[in-house]
């Protein structure tokens, strides 16, 4: 049997976005109910899970799966931030805590738990 954690007390929100995101994408708050790509360092709202134009439903809780850059994250409690280029990275000065439940390192993805 396979561990997944997919779709595992997901809870989505649909955003107006200030852009098109792409699915699979972290993103921001921009302004009164409006997302945006993140730039590096970045607090992020969550994960883009499908877009229609400019309207995102995006991940705001639950497991998600995303692109990681930089220095290679633990499992457990670690700091992220938003990478810049819609995944996250280790920030241990002014990152927000999330648990990392799995770790791809072949693909360069992890597993969090917003």
């Amino acid at each position: 049997m396979a561990i997944s954690f997919g779709s595992i007390g997901t809870v989505c929100a649909t955003f107006q976005g200030t852009t098109t995101l792409t699915p699979g994408t972290i993103c921001k708050m921009a302004v009164n109910g409006t997302v945006s790509a993140c730039s590096a360092g970045d607090a992020f709202l969550g994960c883009v899970e499908n877009s229609d134009g400019l309207l995102h439903a995006v991940a705001v809780r639950g497991f998600i799966t995303v692109s990681y850059t930089g220095t290679l994250p633990s499992y457990g409690i670690n700091k992220l931030s938003a990478d810049g280029n819609g995944g996250l990275q280790v920030d241990k000065e002014n990152g927000q805590t999330y648990w990392i439940v799995q770790l791809d390192t072949v693909n360069k993805t992890i597993t969090i738990l917003l």
